[in-house]
């Protein structure tokens, strides 16, 4: 009896998990990048202006949205464009 409970407990969690995802992830499309490389994008309305926020799609398919920021120093030395997941610390090349 308390297996059976645990596991509903377990699988309750889940069904939140997915559907709080299913939330966040909600307007979110796949777009390929200049380059090839694929994000997912989402428009977003900041201060009155529509913006473009992009998605890393390796933490996405694991069910979780990591927005990818413009390294500012690699964009003045290189001649492309680096996303740089913060709480990841990963970097993915994206050439223009």
């Amino acid at each position: 009896m308390i297996r059976l409970r645990d596991e509903v407990v377990h699988l309750k969690t889940k069904i939140a998990e997915l559907e709080n995802f299913k939330s966040e992830s909600a307007g979110y499309v796949l777009h390929q990048m200049e380059g090839g490389i694929f994000v997912y994008s989402k428009q977003v309305a900041v201060d009155n202006e529509e913006l473009v926020v992009n998605a890393c799609p390796h933490c996405y398919q694991q069910k979780k949205i990591s927005m990818l920021q413009p390294e500012k120093r690699a964009l003045r030395e290189l001649p492309g464009f680096i996303f740089v997941r913060p709480v990841i610390q990963n970097l993915q090349w994206i050439k223009r």
